[in-house]
């Protein structure tokens, strides 16, 4: 129904011991492999399909403390899934900014952005989607 605020309950499924151990494994390797390559500074982190902040939540957890400094752009579609993000990384997290949006309607310049994860939602779009999400 227009005007009313959406209904949003992932966070049973993120919090789950298999979404955060398959996605911490995931996530350790990258972070690893940033190490190895001299990243010394991360200043801006996208997440796609925030959902309940779960991939930044254990980007950081997995994260050099001399690389937490970095600003996360939280993106969704749902105006309650970036509200509960939101309650659980401004703990962790200095600079957060929330975005409510589409992804393929995103448009971010060339540079802006040193990492992204998208951990979940790709599901959700079709195949002429994925592509204006990827360009």
């Amino acid at each position: 129904m227009q005007g009313q605020e959406e209904k949003y309950d992932y966070v049973p499924f993120a919090e789950t011991e298999e979404y955060r151990k398959v996605n911490g494994d995931i996530i350790s390797r990258w972070v690893q492999l940033m190490v190895e390559r001299g990243t010394t500074s991360v200043d801006k982190l996208l997440d796609l399909a925030t959902g309940a902040g779960t991939m930044v939540n254990l980007f950081f957890e997995l994260l050099p403390s001399n690389l937490k400094q970095t600003a996360v752009l939280c993106l969704d579609q749902s105006g309650g899934a970036l509200k509960i993000a939101k309650s659980k990384l401004e703990k962790q997290i200095d600079k957060i900014n929330l975005i409510k949006s589409p992804i393929q309607e995103l448009d971010i310049p060339d540079g802006s952005i040193d990492i992204a994860l998208w951990g979940n939602g790709i599901h959700y779009l079709d195949e002429q989607e994925h592509i204006e999400s990827l360009k």
